[in-house]
Formats: structure tokens, sequence, C-alpha cells
């Protein structure tokens, strides 16, 4: 047989090289998809809804996702729900081959912990160095272990479209094997070494300007007060944005919203700021407040002033596309964002589509090609405040 010494290259030193033999009666419960493996009063929606303070519930996935086609993920809030029982979460997802989306999610979880103060915490893996491909939910209840494993993830097609199998069992004995590894696992989530490497873009020069990073503008439910854009300094040096300016108007004398910023306005080397169409509907929707607001709603939050020497409106994002201009002192063009059935010369529109209470988010954030296709993709969770990459953001990201 093949008992391994080292995995991918010396990254990990095999701790567990015997498989657990065990022998008894056990509690059993065999499931599978599409049938019968996400329901309520059996498998392990049941066991997680039995969670009590000072319970632990340990996931080790190789993918959850934030939501099911136009529903919550039904697994990825049994989690939560345990945490807000009392019990200690704590979730690893894979960082190799899934990293984006399970980022977001990530970033969802540790911020929703924050908040709410609970035991929960996640984090992103790749502790053998070629993928985290695990489906395993450990759970300590009541002072007894079960282990949940099989070949379900996280997905709404691994539950309610493909066949698939997953298999719970009471064992003491194999939930202490397993919490072990899964120890190991959590605390060198990147084996015994993790190597950073440059990220390398053809054609790839670094602005020296202030760039549109996201753009949010289709909020669930009226989207009237809600929209927001963000922008991020990429350049090493401070940078006096008093004499800027942000809107939709295209071009100057056109009866759409401009507003510049108010004098003093600064955004230091790498930071972000938030300008909100109001502060109230922004913090009603993320519980923290912007840099800056357009209209009037928050005296603690500085007010952006109309300039109609540009745009002669209002701001209001269209849904089926238009364009975000942020102009400098000279009112030349310093970026400029286009989506959707919006047109601006030399820019290409991103053309995806987005669902309500998402963002179009710049990724990676240093770049921009004047092709919004290429520099943009979809953000399922909005993070205004906060770049791409921060998998454990402060209380100023928000999703």
């Amino acid at each position: 047989g093949f008992a391994p010494s080292f995995t991918d290259v010396l990254t990990y030193p095999v701790r567990f090289p015997h498989p657990l033999t065990l022998s008894g009666t056990f509690y059993f419960e065999l499931a599978h998809s599409p049938e019968n493996s996400i329901r309520h009063n059996d498998g392990l929606l049941e066991l997680l809804m039995q969670t009590n303070p000072g319970d632990t519930v340990l996931v080790e996935q190789l993918y959850e996702r934030l939501s099911w086609s136009d529903s919550r993920n039904l697994r990825l809030q049994a989690y939560v729900d345990a945490a807000r029982a009392g019990a200690r979460v704590r979730i690893l997802l894979d960082d190799c081959y899934d990293r984006d989306e399970n980022a977001q999610v990530v970033r969802y979880l540790n911020d929703l912990a924050q908040k709410e103060k609970l035991d929960l915490e996640a984090q992103l893996a790749n502790p053998m160095g070629a993928g985290l491909h695990n489906k395993m939910v450990l759970a300590h209840i009541g002072g007894r272990g079960y282990v949940w494993a099989g070949s379900i993830n996280g997905s709404e097609v691994a539950f309610k479209a493909n066949r698939e199998v997953g298999f719970l069992v009471q064992s003491d004995e194999a939930y202490e094997y397993l919490a072990a590894m899964f120890q190991r696992d959590w605390e060198a989530p990147y084996g015994r070494y993790f190597t950073y490497l440059p990220l390398t873009l053809k054609g790839f020069k670094m602005p020296d300007y202030l760039l549109i990073s996201e753009v949010f503008y289709d909020a669930p439910g009226d989207d009237e007060g809600r929209e927001w854009v963000e922008i991020y300094n990429p350049t090493g040096k401070t940078t006096d944005v008093s004499d800027y300016k942000i809107g939709d108007a295209q071009e100057s004398g056109l009866y759409e919203g401009m507003y510049r910023f108010p004098e003093g306005a600064v955004i230091g080397s790498g930071e972000v700021i938030v300008v909100a169409e109001t502060a109230s509907g922004f913090y009603e929707l993320y519980g923290h407040k912007p840099d800056f607001e357009l209209s009037d709603t928050d005296p603690q939050i500085p007010d952006m002033m109309p300039y109609i020497k540009w745009g002669k409106g209002s701001w209001r994002l269209k849904n089926a596309g238009d364009e975000i201009l942020l102009l400098g002192p000279d009112d030349s063009p310093v970026d400029v964002v286009v989506y959707g059935e919006g047109v601006y010369p030399g820019v290409n529109p991103y053309q995806g589509a987005l669902r309500e209470g998402e963002s179009l988010e710049r990724y990676p954030p240093i770049r921009d090609t004047d092709d919004c296709a290429a520099d943009f993709r979809v953000a399922r969770l909005p993070s205004p405040g906060c770049l791409p990459g921060d998998s454990k953001p402060s209380g100023r990201c928000s999703h």
C-alpha cells in the first residue's frame, strides 16, 4: 500500500499516517442527494439545530456558497445559527481552487461575528499545498462527538441536483481524531511554507492617479439614497481631492449629477474613500457610515457640493447602464467606469449582469486598462471601504 512521508515537495509533513480503526455500535445516518441530504428533520441540519453554549462545530470544506439561486445557503446558515445558539464555530475553506468566492464567504462570516459578537471565525487554508478537498463537519454537542463526511460540497446543485452521498456517525473517538487533524490545519493553514509570488500582468503600468474601485447602483428594494462609489489611491502619496469631482454626467452641460469634494478632503496613499448618495441609506445597508455623502442626511458626514459648471442635475445611476466619472482639478477625466448600456469614448463597458445587492469591483484594484469588462468583476458581497484580498476585514469593511 501507499503511506506517504510527505506531500507536495515537503510542504506538509504527514502527521496522521495511519487510518483510525474503530469497532463497536455507533449511531449512523446515510443521506444522499438530491433526495434527502438537506432536510431539517434529520441529518446534518437537525444535528446543528441541537447546539447550545459550550458546544463546538468545526467545518473543513472545499467551498461554501453565500447563497443558492435566490435563497440563502441553508448549510452556511446552519453554521451561523449554531454560533448564535452559543456554540464555538470554526470554518476552514479552500484557498487554492476557489479562492475568490471563499474569500467573500470568510469576510462575511468574520464581519458577522464581529457585529453580533459570536464565537465564530473563518479563514482560508491550503495546508497540503495542493488544495483543500475535504467535505467534513465535526460537532461536539452535549458531550458527544459527531462526524459528517461525504462528497457533498457547499453548492445548491450538490444538494438538489447531483447524485451525492453523505454520512453522519456518532463516535467520540472519530471526532477526537478528526478534530486533531482540523486543529493542525487551522493552526498551520498554509503548511510549513507559504510563499507569496508577485502578481504578473501583461503590459501592466502602475497607475499614478486615483481609481474608482467599486460601484454600487442596484440596492435591494428601492435604490434611492442607497447608491455609492468607492475611490482608491494606488499612488505613493496623499492626494488632496478638494478640487476633484465625482458624478454620472459623462460630459459638461448635461442634466445629470456632478459633485465636488469639500475643502480639505484628502485620501492617503493606499487608502480608499466611500462617497454615498446618502449617509443614512448607506448606514441602513452596512451598519457604518461613509466618508462623504451627496445629500445632507447626517451632520457628522461631510457633504459633497453640486458642481453645476459640469452637471446640472442630480445623481442617479441607471441599473440598465451608466457612466461614472472622476474629474481632476482641471475637469479632465482621471478615471471612468462604464457598465451596461453606458457609453464613453475610449472605455469599454462591463456588460455582465448583476443581481440586487451586488456591486462592481475593480480586480485587481491596481489594474486600469479602460476595459471595464477586464478590470471589473461582480462582488456578491459589496465591501465599501475594503479592497479585495482582505479576508479578515476591519469593522469598516462591510458585507
